[in-house]
Parts: C-alpha cells; sequence; structure tokens
C-alpha cells in the first residue's frame, strides 16, 4: 500500500522498499540478487544513482550481469530522479497520495451489492435504530401477504416482530 517516488534516494531501501516498477527486488528476485550485484543488504537507492542519473554499478563478473540484475537495470529508465527533492512516501489507494481512511476502506473491502431495500433504512436524517424498525414493519407487511395461503403463518411472524419491538432502546 505504500510506494516511493525517488527524490535524492536517501532514505529509500534498495532492496525492500517499493520503489521499482517491480515492486521490492527481494521479493521479486530473492536474496541471490543482493548477493550477486555485491551492494550491501541496508543500502539505499543513492548508492546507485550519480548526478542526478541513475549509475547501476556494472561488474566484470558474468555473475553481477545476472538476468536479475540487467531486468532491474532496464527498469530503471521508467523512474524519474527528482535529485532536489527529498524522498517520497506515496499512499496507494490514494489518488492524491495522501493517507485517507476512505480510499483505504475503498481498497480492503469492495463495495457490496446494493440491496433494493437500502433506502429505506439509510436516509437523509434517518436514526438507523429507528428505520430498521421502520423497515422490518413494512417487511412484516409484505410477509403478511406472501403467507395469506398459508394458514397459521402469520401469527408466528407476527409474534417475532412483538418480541424484536419490545427490546430496550
Amino acid at each position: 500500500m505504500l510506494s516511493h517516488r525517488v527524490g535524492n534516494g536517501e532514505h529509500t531501501f534498495l532492496w525492500y522498499d517499493k520503489w521499482h516498477p517491480f515492486g521490492p527486488l527481494v521479493e521479486k528476485f530473492g536474496t541471490r540478487v543482493i548477493y550477486d550485484s555485491a551492494l550491501p543488504r541496508n543500502s539505499r537507492v543513492s548508492t546507485v544513482i550519480l548526478n542526478n542519473s541513475w549509475a547501476w554499478p556494472v561488474r566484470p563478473s558474468r555473475i553481477a550481469n545476472s538476468g536479475a540484475l540487467m531486468a532491474i537495470r532496464d527498469g530503471l529508465t521508467q523512474i524519474p530522479i527528482h535529485g532536489s527533492s527529498q524522498d517520497r512516501v506515496i499512499w496507494d489507494p490514494s489518488p492524491n497520495g495522501i493517507f485517507s481512511t476512505a480510499a483505504t476502506w475503498k481498497s480492503l473491502y469492495d463495495d457490496p451489492n446494493t440491496v433494493h431495500w437500502y433506502k429505506l433504512v439509510w436516509f437523509q436524517g434517518a436514526t438507523p435504530r429507528h428505520s430498521i424498525f421502520f423497515f422490518f414493519e413494512k417487511w412484516l407487511v409484505k410477509k403478511k401477504e406472501d403467507c395469506t395461503d398459508v394458514q397459521g403463518a402469520y401469527p408466528r411472524i407476527y409474534n417475532e416482530a412483538q418480541i424484536l419491538t419490545q427490546l430496550p432502546r
């Protein structure tokens, strides 16, 4: 849910933060890529930036130019460097990158299917506790209409409604 916009690279971890198009590099390529690069585990992105351009170290050995490292270097062309500013943490669920509970809620919980009766319970100026009883009474009327051909069904529904309406408020 967090990503990093690279500024000078001093506050973003090279291997563990989501700053690259592949996401956290150690999650995509494993710890072997750290060994192959010969860079420390706690390296910051600033270790691969030189004069506001990408300067990923190229080693003469075949291991240091593995497919994973070449893929990482190729992905760097998509990432602009804002060297005059600090790194910025961005909250991905929000369109403007700033944390909001509404955006977080929407990303965690999909919008459920709206039921046809929601306006009976939720409307401007409604007290939900009272609205639900209003809805329940309407539901009982509908049930009574549906159960008129079944003898004895309506008294059972009516008794359940009486019990619910006598709850302490």
